[in-house]
């Protein structure tokens, strides 16, 4: 993947992530969804941009 493809995911994953731990840490059970669902999408942008240290 190349960075050009989708320049957004270096915005969209960490505010994934605070919304995640916001979330969680407001008491709402949806939040550890989203932050699971972002550590996923994390490891497919390390493997898909060979930067395997984000794994």
């Amino acid at each position: 993947m190349n960075a050009a493809v989708w320049p957004y995911w270096s915005w969209v994953l960490p505010i994934l992530g605070v919304t995640a731990l916001w979330a969680s840490g407001s008491g709402k059970r949806w939040g550890w969804l989203v932050g699971f669902t972002g550590q996923l999408l994390w490891v497919v942008y390390a493997l898909a941009s060979r930067q395997y240290g984000f794994c």
